[in-house]
């Protein structure tokens, strides 16, 4: 699956963290080091998979581990449409 922000809402990167602000109702939502990489993986067209599994690597993980903690953020994410399902018009 592949995913991309919302069309609400804009990312600031602060050195390994990000802020997400809703412009339609002025909500904001932080992210740690390890949730702003992963939305920047998902952001730039990686699948969610590939995110999971570079996300591991690089901070020397199990896959299932990270696969779990990912899995709640991603769903979070959705609930709150800061990332939406990528279409095919989204290249």
């Amino acid at each position: 699956m592949h995913y991309r922000l919302g069309d609400n809402i804009l990312l600031t990167e602060l050195d390994d963290e990000a802020v997400l602000l809703d412009v339609s109702s002025g909500s904001y939502y932080g992210l740690n080091a390890v949730g702003a990489r992963y939305l920047s993986l998902l952001n730039s067209g990686t699948s969610d998979a590939d995110s999971v599994r570079q996300i591991a690597d690089e901070y020397e993980q199990t896959l299932a581990l990270v696969s779990t903690d990912l899995a709640e953020l991603r769903t979070d994410l959705l609930a709150n449409a800061l990332i939406v399902e990528r279409s095919k018009d989204d290249g």
